[in-house]
C-alpha cells in the first residue's frame, strides 16, 4: 500500500509513480492526478472496485485544495503549504492502514472519486 500526496515537499509524486510501476501497482478508477500532467497516473492498471482489494500492491494519491502538485523544477520547497505527512494523518486512511495490516484489505476510501480535501 502506497500513498503519497501532492505539493508534498520531501517527496514527489512522480517518486510514487516510479515506486508504484517498479512493484506492479494498481490504482483505484478516479485517483487524483496533476493537472500537468499529460498521461494522468501514468499508465497505471486501473481497479474499478471499492474493495477490499487483497493481492498486489495499490497506490492511493491525495490532493489538497489550493497547494497544486508540487515543483516540477530544482527548488526548495514550501514548508507552510507541505503535505509530507497529511494523507498518514486522515482518519479514513488511518482506518485502511489498520485494514491493510490486520486483514491484507485494502480499500478505495475515497469511493472512485479521488482524494481530494478542501482546505
Amino acid at each position: 500500500m502506497f500513498d503519497y500526496a501532492n505539493g508534498d515537499a520531501q517527496v514527489t509524486y512522480l517518486g510514487a509513480y516510479f515506486m508504484a510501476r517498479s512493484v506492479g501497482a494498481r490504482i483505484f478508477t478516479g485517483q487524483v492526478s496533476c493537472s500537468n500532467e499529460t498521461t494522468p497516473t501514468y499508465g497505471l492498471p486501473q481497479l474499478s472496485t471499492l474493495g477490499p482489494v487483497t493481492s498486489g500492491s495499490i497506490l492511493i494519491g491525495w490532493e489538497y485544495e489550493n497547494i497544486g502538485c508540487g515543483p516540477i523544477e530544482n527548488i526548495p520547497p514550501n514548508k507552510e503549504t507541505d503535505t509530507h505527512s497529511k494523507p498518514r494523518d486522515d482518519p479514513r486512511n488511518l482506518q485502511n492502514m489498520d485494514s491493510f495490516f490486520r486483514n491484507d484489505e485494502i480499500y478505495d476510501i475515497c469511493g472512485g472519486k479521488g482524494c481530494y480535501i478542501p482546505a
